[in-house]
């Protein structure tokens, strides 16, 4: 019984650690929508807003060489002297903290930029990218005050493309509280008195028992 009683003050106080589904991003691997039926690219891309850039499955030519990184469709970033970009709001938490995950891809063309900001608050800015295959990007971003949050990439390649895949967002665990905290006297007071009591219940049965 002490057990069971040390493991549910456990459970309390790492009850919200477990990580939340990483669904949050809408046709977040560019899958969406009829791209076999559009030459091979797909503009707008499905739950994207923004000044738009296109998703492709490279059936009609290669966009930067690399192809999707999963599945077989990604976006591709191609604009000449300014940025093409995507965007989604998001339903998120006020003050929860998120970790948002990307594949991109550079084809090392110059005049490239590739740019990413989370509620206006930029998170990758580069010009004059260098050529290098997938790689993954992450970044801890937290929900704004209201119950939405804008996600944003924006590209430009003059001479070629940039790709990106497999976006993610889940939201992380809660921080335990520190011991000291409220919260912890409130938990341990109470496994104390959970034990208490049962241990004094034990005590009066087997005292029972043994008169009888």
């Amino acid at each position: 019984m002490k057990r069971i009683i040390v493991l549910l003050a456990l459970c309390l106080l790492t009850g919200g650690a477990s990580l939340a589904q990483a669904g949050l991003i809408r046709n977040a691997s560019f899958e969406d929508g009829d791209i076999l039926g559009s030459g091979g690219s797909l503009s707008p891309i499905p739950e994207w807003g923004g000044l738009e850039t296109f998703a492709t499955d490279d059936s009609d030519f290669p966009h930067g060489g690399f192809g999707a990184y999963s599945g077989s469709a990604y976006a591709a970033f191609g604009a000449i002297g300014g940025l093409d970009s995507i965007e989604q709001t998001i339903d998120t938490n006020p003050g929860q903290v998120y970790q948002l995950e990307y594949r991109f891809a550079s084809d090392g063309n110059a005049l490239n930029e590739f740019l990413v900001t989370w509620n206006g608050t930029v998170l990758f800015n580069e010009i004059d990218i260098l050529a290098h295959d997938y790689q993954q990007y992450t970044f801890a971003v937290t929900g704004s005050a209201g119950t939405t949050s804008l996600l944003l990439f924006a590209g430009r390649d003059d001479a070629g493309y940039l790709s990106l895949d497999d976006v993610s967002l889940t939201a992380l665990p809660a921080t335990v509280p520190e011991p000291g905290s409220s919260t912890v006297l409130v938990i341990a007071a109470a496994t104390l008195l959970g034990w208490q009591r049962w241990s004094r219940t034990a005590e009066h049965t087997k005292h029972r028992q043994s008169i009888g």
